[in-house]
C-alpha cells in the first residue's frame, strides 16, 4: 500500500510546499504583512 500511495503523497506534498511559500513570500511582504496582522490579530 505504501509504495501505490507515494507518488499521490509525494505530489500532495509538493502542492502544499508550494501554497506555504506563496504565503510566506506573501508575509514577508510589509503592506501584506500588516493586513494579515489586522486580520488575525496574531504576531
Amino acid at each position: 500500500l505504501k509504495t501505490s500511495f507515494s507518488p499521490f503523497l509525494a505530489k500532495q506534498a509538493s502542492l502544499y510546499i508550494t501554497k506555504f511559500r506563496n504565503f510566506r513570500e506573501k508575509l514577508c511582504d510589509p503592506k501584506l504583512a500588516k493586513m494579515d496582522i489586522n486580520r488575525f490579530g496574531t504576531k
